[in-house]
């Protein structure tokens, strides 16, 4: 369990040396404590302001000049260590800097504490102090980082740094309580006051693991001890790095401490050029930074204030000192007063900020207030760079507020993305009915994140929602459409009920929507939330980003049974309404929020939409439905993301078949005239193959019910008593083949692809049969085919007496129900290589007279695979150019 962050990132150029683990893993400590603040205080701010700090490489490591407070428990401090010891000590397995295992970093331990709680354990501190191997927060490169490690016997704690403490066990009779933190302090010199253009402070972090909680940034005065926070993380990251910045006055001397939290015991649960630094951030403490008034095409300008003589407009305080009763920086703000008049607008400019990641936007976060009964709006824009002045791009509007919002500060967030072109940010006044009202704004910064709009009124219908105050706009389908079971239910924590708390606020009484559980459901029953409708304006796909929740309380020996949450986009074309699905995740993922991030694309290949289109969420109850699917804080931005988590992926021509059969199609099945040759092609006449019959009294594969399905059998997905494929053949006098035909596949060029799916037979029949085909169509390899067949001759075919459309089946999977135990059905998991230099498609073919077969969960990887079950494969082809006819 880690928790790494980087404060300073630099290149280093040293050498990789291969010393002693002493060298790669010091205990930090504090020379000396510092007596005289007011004269130290001074050369420790020259001696930390504007150097970076890497931690080292190689032998090489060291904290800088980073501290941990003497008064630190021995076991709960931060320490320096390297990225070749993330299977020994635990942290990341790079640091950022150079992205290898060399590079220093300090880590934070928390995962003692259940151990040291214990009352078995009693710290022995004297000159033979050793450390454990258990759970660890760690940095590097200018980093923090945090990870975890379990012993493998509770009652021994190995040792490992002649430095650390060792704990013992205590006498039986000993109940002396131990006091264990769950926070670690790591500190920076003291600094001087920072002037008014204030200090940026730019770092990595990484936060993983199950008992890490959060990450903060405090500002501590070094003489009252008073603390404020700057920023603080709560979310995981999954190992991956993530860039802050801060930017930060104070009139005093100070430090800047990190604190890295874990979570409580009874929870259940590079170098940077320096012009770049804190790009687009600003306190207006004394000047606008890098922002600008516009010169044209607006009314008036912003101006930098620092408190309102008027007791009905204006904040009386900046931001920061608003709830210290002083005053102790400025803000920029717009008055309404004379000579002002409604409509009027002014334009604040940022500088020209860089094109964004497609993975990673970045969350512009300011502070408001907007006091008095004339207050207009506020509005903020992106401004396209264009690359030719004769393309100009309209502003595009991303976030507004009007009319007053109390005498305080609120805190507002809004995404910010523009893969492709530069932009420059733009808040815009506009003057409102009457001359009382002010709009001021203060702390404006940039960090990589996604973050829905806040507040969620500004977000105008473009998705983002995080459930404070209502639906923003996403609903519930009408009842009469009956195209699900129950509703999403907005709710807040009901306390014993998971989740605990909500991820915005993440305390109790903040709000998600959950899949309804008060009423009892089978499995299988769904429930769908329709988004507003998008238009699309760009070429550039969307992502959708949103937190998750899916625990299941307890998991029973026959496996995991939750349910599934899912999303589609639905689509309205020429051939009527088609929903797609681009993301799904299954059964328990842990008691926690997660993040996931999908970009909306449709089709095989995987286009935007062109069409106005809608995001549905789908949860679906299974068998289990003891615990609960949450979904909190849905954001949307321009970028073709990554799909996160990459294992819920959406692959097209898969099939759970709990809703419908994907696109696969029943085709009518008679009985060949010859037989197939294993691994062989053969040939059927077809003239329009996606043209596919159905004879009323032929069998074909259809979709379990609650009333009709095989006895006994469950789905595989999430063992719903619905929500899978079978057909069933019962005391037929001949053989009955029915057809399952998958949609068409693209082909590629010397890929192979890996179909799987689980399957189970049933029946009394010993000989029913289940087989899977390659089909494809194409004239000119099916001539060749035949003129291969009939080499030998005279005279040769000529090619015209080839009909159009002629089939190639090629037979690559098959097993009989003899090889199986039919009496209970079992899902059995079955894989096979697929090839093809043309369009294609699957079929999964039956033969049977008295029994049957079930499918479920039908997918698709890239590469080759092994035949699975073995007896399922297909023998080589004979040494033979007999190739077999259908009529």
């Amino acid at each position: 369990m880690k928790l790494c962050l980087i404060l300073w990132s630099l290149l280093s150029l040293w050498p990789v040396f291969s010393e002693s683990f002493h060298r790669y893993s010091l205990s930090l400590e504090r020379p000396k404590r510092q007596e005289d603040a007011e004269t130290v205080g001074e050369l420790e701010a020259d001696s930390m302001v504007g150097q970076p700090c890497d931690f080292g490489t190689g032998s090489f490591i060291n904290p800088c000049q980073w501290i941990v407070p003497n008064d630190s428990h021995p076991m709960f401090r931060w320490r320096i260590a390297q990225g070749s010891q993330q299977f020994w000590l635990g942290g990341p397995g790079k640091d950022h800097t150079l992205l290898d295992t060399s590079g220093g970093y300090a880590y934070f331990e928390t995962s003692y504490q259940q151990q040291m709680n214990n009352d078995k354990f009693l710290s022995t501190i004297g000159h033979d102090q050793r450390q454990s191997n258990h759970s660890i927060i760690s940095a590097s490169g200018g980093l923090l980082s945090y990870s975890s490690k379990k012993s493998k016997n509770d009652e021994v704690i190995r040792p490992l740094i002649s430095q650390f403490p060792l704990f013992q066990l205590s006498k039986p009779e000993s109940k002396r309580p131990i006091h264990v933190p769950d926070y670690g302090l790591f500190e920076s010199l003291n600094i001087s006051e920072t002037g008014p253009i204030g200090l940026c402070m730019t770092f990595f972090y990484s936060i993983d693991g199950l008992s890490s909680d959060s990450l903060q940034v405090i500002l501590s005065d070094s003489k009252t001890k008073y603390n404020k926070t700057l920023l603080q993380f709560n979310d995981i990251t999954d190992g991956e790095w993530r860039k802050s910045e801060v930017l930060y006055t104070y009139a005093d001397l100070h430090q800047i401490i990190f604190r890295a939290n874990a979570k409580k015991l009874n929870d259940p649960d590079r170098l940077f050029r320096e012009e770049e630094s804190c790009k687009g951030h600003c306190t207006f403490e004394a000047s606008l930074c890098s922002w600008t008034n516009q010169d044209e095409d607006d009314d008036f300008d912003w101006n930098i204030g620092r408190g309102s003589q008027n007791l009905f407009t204006g904040p009386s305080r900046d931001f920061s000192s608003f709830d210290n009763n002083e005053i102790s920086g400025g803000y920029v703000y717009i008055d309404s007063n004379y000579p002002r008049r409604p409509g009027d607008r002014a334009s604040l400019l940022s500088p020209i900020m860089n094109p964004t990641n497609d993975n990673m936007p970045l969350c512009l976060k300011f502070a408001i207030h907007m006091y008095g009964n004339g207050i207009g709006t506020l509005r903020v824009l992106i401004r396209y760079t264009s690359a030719s002045e004769e393309q100009t791009i309209p502003d595009q509007l991303l976030w507004e507020m009007t009319g007053e919002s109390g005498n305080s500060w609120h805190i507002a967030q809004v995404p910010i993305s523009s893969p492709v072109l530069s932009y420059q940010i733009v808040f815009e006044g506009e003057i409102g009915s009457n001359n009382l009202g002010i709009i001021a704004l203060d702390n404006i910064a940039f960090n990589e994140d996604e973050c829905p709009v806040l507040p969620q009124t500004a977000s105008k219908g473009n998705g983002d929602c995080t459930f404070d105050e209502n639906m923003c706009l996403w609903s519930n389908p009408n009842q009469y459409n009956k195209v699900d079971d129950f509703d999403w239910l907005r709710q807040f924590s009901l306390g014993q009920t998971e989740p605990r708390y909500d991820h915005t606020k993440r305390t109790t009484d903040g709000y998600f929507i959950n899949l309804n559980g008060d009423q009892p459901h089978r499995g299988g029953t769904r429930a769908w939330l329709h988004s507003p409708e998008f238009i699309p304006q760009s070429t550039v796909p969307k992502c959708m980003t949103f937190y998750y929740y899916m625990f299941e309380r307890t998991i029973d020996s026959a496996g995991p049974s939750l349910g599934s949450l899912r999303i589609y986009v639905k689509t309205m074309t020429d051939m009527g309404e088609e929903m797609g699905l681009i993301w799904r995740l299954n059964n328990h993922q842990g008691q926690r929020w997660r993040k996931a991030k999908v970009p909306i694309l449709i089709g095989q290949d995987r286009q935007p939409p062109l069409q106005n289109y809608q995001i549905i969420i789908e949860g679906i109850w299974g068998d289990g439905r003891v615990g609960a699917i949450a979904v909190d804080d849905i954001s949307f931005y321009n970028g073709n993301c990554s799909i996160f988590p990459p294992k819920a992926a959406a692959v097209y021509g898969e099939c759970a078949f709990d809703r419908d059969l994907c696109g696969y199609r029943n085709q009518s099945g008679k009985a060949p005239t010859t037989t197939a040759i294993p691994g062989k092609a053969a040939l059927e006449r077809n003239k329009n193959p996606n043209r596919l019959s159905v004879s009323k009294d032929s069998i074909t594969w259809k979709l379990a019910t609650s009333t009709n399905r095989p006895a006994n059998l469950q789905d595989h997905t999430f063992r719903a008593p619905i929500g899978y494929a079978y057909f069933d053949v019962f005391n037929q006098n001949q053989v009955q083949y029915p057809i399952l035909r998958s949609p068409e596949f693209q082909p590629r060029e010397e890929i192979p692809r890996c179909v799987s799916f689980w399957f189970t037979p049933f029946g009394r029949g010993d000989s029913t049969v289940l087989s899977v085909y390659v089909i494809t169509m194409d004239q000119k390899d099916a001539v060749n085919a035949l003129n291969e067949d009939e080499e030998n001759e005279k005279p040769k075919p000529s090619t015209n007496n080839v009909q159009p459309g002629l089939e190639i089946k090629t037979l690559v999977w098959r097993i009989t129900t003899r090889k199986l135990d039919a009496i209970k059905p079992e899902w059995i998991y079955a894989q096979v290589s697929v090839t093809s230099e043309f369009i294609y498609r699957i079929q999964f073919e039956g033969e049977a007279m008295d029994g049957g077969f079930a499918l479920d969960d039908i997918t698709y990887y890239d590469g080759a695979c092994r035949t699975r079950p073995i007896e399922a494969a297909v023998a080589p082809p004979p040494e033979t150019n007999e190739v077999d006819l259908r009529e």
